[in-house]
């Protein structure tokens, strides 16, 4: 069962943007200030970037969802267009 908090780096949607974002959050900056000190500052500014990160993937992968949908319907509709007239009708 894959686990349902996992983002892949190989998604289509998964771009230089997103890549940029994880690596604020998770290395250079918000995440790894707060392991070496924990503090209230540094937490916030670590849970201000991971927001801000997971809000981005959210967006980018709905948005994949979005266009594929839109060409399924562009493919059905010229399917109908295509098929239909060859039904014969009794």
């Amino acid at each position: 069962m894959p686990n349902k908090g996992f983002i892949s780096k190989k998604a289509e949607w998964f771009d230089d943007e997103c890549r940029n974002a994880k690596t604020m959050y998770m290395y250079f900056c918000a995440l790894a200030d707060y392991n070496r000190l924990k503090s209230d500052a540094n937490r916030v500014n670590m849970l201000a970037h991971k927001r801000l990160y997971k809000k981005l993937v959210k967006t980018k992968e709905d948005n994949l969802k979005c266009q594929k949908q839109e060409r399924l319907k562009v493919c059905d509709i010229q399917n109908l267009k295509i098929f239909g007239n060859g039904l014969v009708t009794v």
